[in-house]
């Protein structure tokens, strides 16, 4: 019996420090949650005091059929997509310890790490056949396609959102999408310019990948052209892109830009072989 009491009593020991360990891994846990939040709005804090003194102005720069973003940094940071810095210039420092983690980078297509550039000079992201936009969040909520974040200014806030399990496999958005939201500007990246469509209550049919960022408020969903399978093929237009509710969606829905590169290239390519036939 003694031993029994003795076993009982070691138990109920056990437990309680157990118990204790996971309240003070908890309570760390929290602790540095804290923390980290301060940091987070430090910086988003700097970033607003920044651009309110025009520390860092963003310009696109048209040379022949290709743009490229041009940065002027006095003491401000901006955040890219990894792989987007075309050279820099001045006393600019580089931090890639910032991006979502492995899962999530797996899952909405996005870099693994962001690269944080800061410091004063200039630094000029790769350039592109497409189009890059300066886009304001101005205190809303976005949804950015996949691929098309290009880089942000510190006070913009980036997450992720998750899909329905039908409009990941079927949009080619993936099962998780990034988001921005906070105050400042987003650099996205399309193949051609941006047309602005509103909603009020309203629905918005696209047929195929063509929105480049939209309202978070919308219901973004996947569905057939038609209500059946058939009918849908048999129209041409299979699955679409719905929008709904009230927002603001952003499309491309022609690239220009690399149509006419295409169609300068071919016809090179014509005229030259119009002279070895000759």
């Amino acid at each position: 019996m003694a031993l029994f009491n003795d076993l009982k009593e070691k138990a109920a020991q056990a437990a309680a420090a157990a118990q204790t360990m996971a309240q003070n891994a908890q309570e760390a846990r929290a602790e540095k949650k804290e923390q980290q939040a301060q940091l987070d709005q430090a910086v988003v804090e700097k970033a607003l005091a920044d651009a309110a003194r025009n520390a860092m102005t963003i310009d696109i720069v048209t040379k022949e059929e290709m743009q490229f973003v041009h940065i002027k940094m006095d003491d401000t940071a901006l955040k890219t997509e990894a792989g987007a810095m075309y050279y820099y210039r001045g006393n600019i420092t580089m931090d890639a310890s910032s991006g979502p983690g492995i899962g999530a980078a797996l899952l909405t297509g996005e870099s693994v790490r962001r690269p944080v550039y800061s410091g004063t000079g200039e630094l000029i992201l790769e350039p592109t056949y497409g189009q890059y936009t300066i886009f304001d969040v101005n205190g809303e909520s976005w949804m950015i396609n996949y691929g098309r974040y290009y880089a942000s200014e510190l006070s913009v806030v980036l997450g992720i959102r998750k899909n329905s399990l039908k409009t990941a496999l079927f949009s080619g958005h993936g099962l998780y999408q990034t988001t921005a939201s906070g105050q400042g500007k987003v650099i996205l990246e399309s193949d051609g310019p941006l047309e602005k469509i509103e909603l009020v209550n309203d629905k918005l049919v696209v047929d195929g990948n063509f929105a480049i960022i939209w309202s978070a408020s919308l219901d973004f969903k996947v569905e057939k052209a038609t209500k059946g399978l058939l009918a849908s093929a048999l129209s041409g237009e299979g699955l679409v892109h719905t929008f709904s509710g009230t927002g603001v969606v952003y499309l491309c829905p022609a690239a220009k830009k690399l149509k006419s590169l295409t169609s300068k290239i071919s016809n090179g390519f014509d005229s030259v072989m119009e002279k070895i036939k000759k």
